[in-house]
Formats: C-alpha cells, sequence, structure tokens
C-alpha cells in the first residue's frame, strides 16, 4: 500500500525543485551570498509577532513572580543566551535545572489554554 507522502513526493519529483543552497551566488571576492538571507517578511507581519511576544512574556512574568530565578532564566533565554551564560549569573547546575523543570512544566499548562 503506498502512502500519501509517496504520492507526494513522485508529484514534486516531476516537477522542478529548487534548493535553496542551489541558489548561493558568488561575489567577485569570492564570498558566497544567499540571496534569500535579505528576504523579509513585511513590517506589518513584524509588529504582530512582537505584539504576540510581548503578550506571552507578560503571561510569563505573572506566572513566575513568585520564583526567584524562573524570571531570571526567562529573561536570559529571551536574550539569546544560553544555559551556561544564565548559570554564571549566579545559579547552581542544580538551581538552573530545576528552575528548568518548573519553566517547561507551567509554561505548558498556561499556554495550553
Amino acid at each position: 500500500m503506498k502512502s500519501i507522502a509517496d504520492h507526494w513526493w513522485k508529484s514534486k519529483s516531476r516537477q522542478s525543485l529548487t534548493l535553496e543552497s542551489d541558489l548561493y551566488v558568488e561575489t567577485e571576492n569570492s564570498d558566497s551570498i544567499n540571496p534569500m538571507q535579505n528576504f523579509k517578511d513585511d513590517e506589518a507581519t513584524d509588529a504582530e509577532a512582537k505584539i504576540i511576544e510581548e503578550e506571552h512574556f507578560a503571561k510569563i512574568k505573572q506566572l513566575t513572580q513568585s520564583r526567584e530565578f524562573a524570571l531570571l532564566i526567562i529573561e536570559g533565554i529571551r536574550e539569546g543566551m544560553t544555559g551556561k551564560e544564565i548559570r554564571e549569573l549566579g545559579l547552581t547546575k542544580t538551581q538552573y535545572e530545576t528552575e528548568m523543570k518548573w519553566i517547561r512544566r507551567n509554561l505548558k499548562l498556561v499556554f495550553e489554554k
């Protein structure tokens, strides 16, 4: 029995597929440039995403206000910090792992609603 994915793949294989890696262009300096890298969604989408992110962060902040390290970890993640960098702010490995477990469990409950 053939699957839906098999049918989809066969129909797509008949069409010409272009990989992003095929789009790279070499400059005079022998640098490779990906034209898709500069592709940007319109500003309305970015503004909407920012509003949603701020709403989510407000919910998270409210949830974590009673947890000293949870908010610190969330803010660190939001800033793009690694776990090691966050721990260097004054948390032990055990504290970090405990808070991460608490964050995962409780955020799941908040955003499933």
